[in-house]
């Protein structure tokens, strides 16, 4: 992501990329590079964005992220955050997850910077 980009556009795009399907699709965005200039401004709007996302039962309509399909998914995606953290990422922004969700295995929408 650019100093020329539409900052907003791009966070709303990036979000919709990495968690639609509760990023369990072989397109979603694992990855994005952004320039150092526009690093802090790009976080902020991807803040808002994940603020937004409303995670659970995927029958309803409001809900954007729902959950993953099984105990072993939670599982890689705890290993993942684990390995990020200890390879230097940081937590840049997150949405915790509401204490009553329906039946399901859920995680919450995470974004790590600085790998």
């Amino acid at each position: 992501i650019t100093s020329k980009a539409d900052l907003s556009k791009a966070a709303k795009g990036v979000v919709r990329s990495a968690f639609g399907y509760s990023g369990q699709k072989c397109s979603a965005t694992s990855r994005v590079y952004v320039e150092r200039g526009v690093k802090n401004d790009f976080v902020k709007f991807l803040k808002e964005e994940i603020d937004q996302v409303k995670v659970g039962d995927p029958r309803e309509k409001s809900v954007f992220v729902g959950p993953v399909i099984n105990q072993k998914s939670v599982r890689t995606w705890q290993h993942s955050l684990e390995q990020a953290k200890k390879e230097g990422a940081k937590v840049v922004a997150e949405k915790e997850l509401e204490e009553k969700l329906p039946k399901g295995y859920y995680v919450k929408p995470i974004v790590v910077a600085g790998l």
